[in-house]
């Protein structure tokens, strides 16, 4: 994982691409984040994925998932329409998964590939969210970068905010949440506030091959 990410940090312009911050985001995904798999796992709800073949093996493992979610009759890609959102809240009948896995364990590519093959589906990552938010220079952004520098977690209220928000604004009603929740507290406040998630993805890769991807 240390690999792949330092080697993305040399185009990506990002100031947590950095062995010193990258190993400690190892640490709080470690300690923090392998605690949400082990609590979904118990009661059905977490299909853990290895994260270690190529990408299109990883998907025909993901697309069994998302069947086993959402039933043999999940929305493939066509000439459907998507149906528009409503404004100010989410529909009932929306599906949430959270997708997990450490740095570097390929969770934006296998994302991706969902959004090319199924009809509707928002993807939305909560690091992507957060970078747009220190973009911006607000005030709330600045701090958050101080954070991130500092292999930390942003605050759950500012996370779930700029999540809730994207989601509303969006047209979709089948969410895939890129990398959240990072810790437990935060996938209960975030089923709290929004609601439960219907499953999750995870994505099972050695921390020594993540650290190979991120630096290749």
């Amino acid at each position: 994982m240390e690999k792949r990410l330092l080697k993305r940090g040399e185009t990506s312009g990002r100031s947590d691409d950095n062995a010193e911050t990258i190993r400690k985001r190892f640490k709080t995904f470690i300690e923090q984040s392998l605690p949400v798999k082990d609590r979904y796992r118990p009661i059905g709800k977490c299909y853990e994925i290895s994260a270690v073949p190529p990408p299109d093996k990883v998907y025909v493992e993901v697309k069994k998932a998302l069947e086993a979610i959402m039933g043999t009759s999940a929305p493939i890609k066509d000439d459907v329409p998507v149906i528009p959102a409503v404004k100010g809240e989410l529909p009932a009948d929306s599906t949430i998964i959270f997708v997990l896995g450490g740095p570097g364990s390929g969770k934006g590519t296998q994302c991706d590939k969902i959004k090319a093959d199924y009809t509707g589906v928002v993807h939305l990552s909560a690091g992507d969210l957060l970078r747009e938010e220190v973009a911006s220079g607000s005030e709330a952004g600045k701090k958050c970068e101080t954070l991130m520098k500092e292999g930390k977690l942003v605050p759950q209220s500012v996370t779930i905010t700029l999540l809730k928000n994207a989601m509303i604004k969006s047209s979709g009603k089948l969410f895939l949440i890129d990398g959240f929740p990072r810790a437990l507290d935060q996938a209960e406040t975030f089923e709290t506030s929004i609601m439960p998630c219907k499953a999750v993805l995870f994505f099972d890769c050695p921390e020594d091959e993540m650290e190979k991807r991120l630096l290749k």
